[in-house]
């Protein structure tokens, strides 16, 4: 994203990558552009991981609907648009939804003080970092993992809510946006759209969304396990 901002960046990016035996990126744009930049074939090779068993489940106030957030708290990966959307929905509606959101980040101070200021401290849980087997509880519970990013690759969250299968709401950014239309497994909405966000929380629904079966070639087609042995063919011609 940055390599112009280097003096002659391109032309030493293209140095490096001419000399290579193969190239590979690890999302669809970045493979795109890489081999515009080299002038030669690069593939796509999914960086993940293999999400472990769920620890112990999280005692979730059953009256509510419960969402998920995860995220480095930065301004590219756009929580302070879903509080915006939170805040436009409804308060009746609103009393019903719970949101954790969990992660860290130069933004930390910035969105509890927008937390304050929407009155948003009943439907925002905000956590600090979460460990693997953690988050593969909540992602096993809530209604779907929300991922508001402005910018956007392809995040290990969304290959973790495949492997659990748990729907997703994201905005149509980078590879995220191409996956969720390809794959069937969840919802997107228009990157900086506060209000196309809070409609797309508020109305959705796992039934008309989500196929368990599309989530499972997701989270193959984004398995590490799929990557060592593209990684491995290759190696061995």
């Amino acid at each position: 994203w940055r390599i112009s901002d280097y003096p002659l960046g391109r032309s030493i990016l293209r140095r490096g990558l001419t000399g290579a035996h193969r190239l590979y990126a690890d999302g669809l744009h970045l493979a795109s552009d890489v081999q515009r930049i080299a002038g030669r074939p690069c593939e796509f090779l999914a960086t993940s991981r293999a999400l472990p068993p769920p620890g112990h489940s999280p005692e979730l106030d059953a009256s509510r609907t419960h969402f998920l957030c995860v995220s480095r708290f930065h301004p590219h990966k756009g929580a302070d648009v879903l509080l915006d959307a939170l805040a436009r929905i409804p308060g009746p509606q609103r009393a019903r939804i719970t949101v954790h959101m969990f992660g860290a980040g130069p933004e930390e101070r910035n969105l509890r003080d927008f937390i304050e200021r929407l009155d948003l401290g009943d439907t925002i849980r905000l956590g600090g970092p979460i460990g693997p087997s953690e988050l593969a509880s909540y992602l096993r519970v809530v209604r779907a993992l929300i991922i508001p990013s402005r910018i956007e690759s392809i995040p290990l969250i969304l290959s973790d809510a495949a492997q659990a299968g748990c729907p997703v709401i994201a905005t149509r950014v980078g590879d995220v946006g191409t996956l969720l239309e390809r794959f069937k497994v969840g919802v997107t909405v228009p990157p900086e759209s506060p209000s196309a966000l809070a409609e797309a929380i508020a109305g959705f629904s796992p039934e008309d969304s989500f196929r368990p079966d599309d989530a499972a070639r997701l989270a193959e087609h984004l398995s590490i396990e799929r990557s060592v042995r593209k990684f491995l063919r290759d190696t061995v011609r």
